[in-house]
C-alpha cells in the first residue's frame, strides 16, 4: 500500500446502486484492477486532496502498481464551478458516426486499435504539454495506464437489429447489472501521461447510476466526461461514452460530439513522496 494511505482503514461499500454520501476521512476501499489490489476513494473524504503542479487535484485511488491516479480540481479548493474543469465545452470526439469513435484513442475499422487521437485526446494532452510536462513530467507515470473498455456486451449481440443499438460491456456493468470493475483487457490499456476517469471509477466513488446527489468528492454542479464507452445508436449512427451529469449520476447517452466539461486524470509515479495531510488546507505535495 502506498504511504499516502498508510494506516487508513479498509471500508465496506456494499451495494453500488444508490449514492455513496458517508463522510471517510482516513478510510478507503479495496477491489482489484489490472495491475493488482487497488485503494479508492468514495463519498466524502476530507483528505484526499494534492497540491501539484500548481493545481489541486483530488486522489481517486491508489492503483495496483502503487501509483497514485488524481483528477484536476483546478486552481483553488472550490469543489463546484467551472473552475473544477480544465474546459467545460469540449467534444469527446467530433467525429460520431462510427462506433470506434467512443475511444479515447482508436483505430477506425479496429476494434480496439489506438491508432488515431479523439478530439478530448488532443486537449488533454495539448494542455499536458504545455502545463505540466518540462517541469512536473518526471513524476507522472505513463505506463500504469487507463482503460478504454470496448469490449461487447455480448448478452445483447441479437439487440443490433431489434434495437438498432450496439451496447459495450459497460453498459451493462453500470446501466444494468451496478457492478464495477477496475480490471482491464490488455489491448484496452492506453499507456499515456493523461486521461480520464472511467464510469466504474465514478462508480466505485459513490456516483449513482441513478438518482443524484452533492454529497459526493466528484460532485461538481457540472456535466464532465469519462472515457468509458456505453453504446452505438445504429439508426442515428451516433457514438456515446458516459458522462457525470451535472445532478452527479452516470448518464449513458453522452453522444461523444456533445460539448462538456474535462477533468484531466494524471498517475504518479510509485515512487514519489508526499508531504501534508491530505485535507483542503494542508493538501498532500510532493517531496522533491
Amino acid at each position: 500500500m502506498s504511504e499516502i494511505i498508510a494506516g487508513y482503514n479498509i471500508g465496506n461499500r456494499g451495494s453500488f446502486s444508490g449514492a455513496y454520501t458517508q463522510t471517510t476521512t482516513k478510510t478507503v476501499f479495496q477491489t482489484t484492477d489490472w495491475a493488482g489490489t487497488s485503494y479508492y476513494f468514495a463519498g466524502q473524504p476530507t483528505d484526499n486532496w494534492v497540491q501539484f503542479g500548481g493545481y489541486y487535484w483530488r486522489i481517486i485511488r491508489v492503483n495496483g502498481d502503487g501509483s497514485t491516479r488524481l483528477i484536476y480540481n483546478g486552481t483553488s479548493t472550490a469543489t463546484t464551478g467551472a473552475g473544477t474543469q480544465l474546459d467545460n465545452t469540449s467534444a469527446f470526439n467530433t467525429n460520431y458516426f462510427q462506433s470506434e469513435y467512443v475511444g479515447l484513442k482508436y483505430t477506425l475499422g479496429q476494434q480496439h486499435g489506438q491508432n488515431s487521437n479523439s478530439t478530448i485526446y488532443e486537449v488533454l494532452n495539448s494542455w499536458y504539454n504545455s502545463s505540466l510536462l518540462e517541469d512536473y513530467g518526471k513524476y507522472i507515470d505513463n505506463t500504469a495506464g487507463f482503460c478504454s473498455d470496448r469490449n461487447l456486451d455480448t448478452s445483447r449481440t441479437a439487440s443490433w437489429s431489434s434495437k438498432g443499438t450496439l451496447y459495450y460491456a459497460a453498459y451493462k456493468r453500470i446501466s444494468d447489472d451496478v457492478r464495477p470493475i477496475l480490471t482491464c483487457s490488455n489491448n484496452d490499456i492506453i499507456k499515456v501521461s493523461i486521461g480520464l476517469i472511467t464510469a466504474d471509477e465514478a462508480l466505485f466513488g459513490g456516483i449513482p447510476n441513478l438518482g443524484s446527489t452533492r454529497q459526493n468528492y466528484l460532485y461538481t454542479g457540472l456535466v464532465y466526461w469519462t472515457m468509458t464507452p456505453s453504446n452505438f445508436g445504429r439508426s442515428e449512427s451516433r457514438a456515446a461514452v458516459y458522462v457525470v451529469n451535472e445532478g452527479a449520476n452516470l448518464g449513458a447517452n453522452g453522444g461523444v460530439n456533445r460539448s462538456s466539461g474535462v477533468r484531466p486524470v494524471i498517475n504518479l509515479k510509485t515512487d514519489t513522496r508526499f508531504t501534508g495531510s491530505g485535507t483542503s488546507t494542508d493538501p498532500y505535495t510532493v517531496v522533491e
